[in-house]
């Protein structure tokens, strides 16, 4: 009986110690605080990176000019003058000119070269000349519209073509006019330099190209060269700025005269703001040693 008093004194006691031990230890470990946050005081300037410098693009370099032909006449001696064949441009104009350019007269018989189907035909036709009082132009002068006595507009008139017979003409190339063009999404190429293009005329192969030249004065030129065989002619050139500069447009290719040689019309590249120039040039006119000859030109003036 004592021993068993005894032995629940001793558990009493133990349980206390252990229940006042587990006690401290839990205090103890909710009283400590967490450290406090690590702050860095900065005495001294942060040193920038040194930026890289970007290089600067190069200039493009000037293309060298290389003059494919040389001692070509100077401009003044190209032959722009009065030519006894008269020439009305129909096929890039809406067929309405200033009273001063149209340059013809109501019921005149002139030649026409007009389409028909895929084919061209050169063919007498009466002209009419009429003043147009709904069209407004640039300027106080009246407007004139023309038309002529057949179906269809010509690609040109002509007058004073007296070499010219009338009949089905050979041809290589027509350009669509610029209505055309546009509502057809069509594109012209331009001529400048590298232009090359090859057209069949009598069984002869010819090539146009444009190349860079030189007058006989060393003025640098862009020049449009025609090509059969060993003969070679620059038919036109204008003043050089660069390689883009384009010498006039092809508009028709073919054998106008009927002598088997490729002939041309021509639209000029002007200076003029919506200034036209066209020009056509004959084999048959040629001099000795030139593939063609301009023999009737057509101009109206800009805006």
């Amino acid at each position: 009986m004592r021993r068993s008093v005894i032995g629940i004194l001793l558990s009493i006691v133990t349980f206390s110690v252990g229940f006042g031990i587990a006690s401290i230890r839990w205090r103890s470990a909710t009283d400590v605080q967490p450290p406090p946050p690590l702050t860095i005081e900065c005495t001294e300037e942060v040193a920038q990176a040194p930026q890289a410098e970007v290089p600067k693009a190069a200039a493009p370099a000037t293309p060298e000019f290389i003059a494919q032909i040389t001692d070509l006449e100077e401009f003044a001696d190209q032959g722009y003058g009065d030519f006894k064949m008269k020439l009305v441009d129909i096929h890039e104009h809406e067929n309405v000119y200033r009273k001063s350019e149209v340059i013809a007269k109501n019921d005149e018989q002139w030649f026409g070269l007009f389409e028909k189907g895929e084919k061209l035909y050169l063919k007498k036709t009466r002209v009419n000349v009429k003043f147009d009082p709904t069209y407004e132009g640039y300027g106080d002068e009246d407007y004139m519209r023309l038309t002529t006595s057949d179906r269809g507009n010509p690609v040109f008139v002509l007058k004073n073509a007296r070499n010219l017979k009338a009949g089905a003409i050979e041809s290589a190339y027509l350009r669509p006019n610029y209505r055309e063009m546009e509502r057809r999404r069509l594109y012209d190429k331009p001529t400048k330099v590298g232009f090359e293009e090859y057209y069949s005329i009598g069984g002869n192969e010819y090539a146009i190209r444009v190349n860079r030249g030189l007058t006989k004065a060393n003025e640098k030129v862009v020049a449009m060269m025609l090509s059969v065989g060993d003969t070679s002619q620059a038919i036109t050139y204008l003043p050089y700025n660069s390689d883009e500069d384009t010498v006039g447009h092809i508009v028709w290719v073919g054998d106008l005269d009927g002598d088997k040689k490729l002939d041309l019309y021509l639209e000029g590249d002007g200076y003029e703001k919506c200034g036209f120039y066209s020009r056509l040039l004959l084999s048959t006119a040629a001099k000795k040693g030139e593939l063609v000859k301009q023999v009737a030109s057509f101009g109206t003036a800009g805006c």
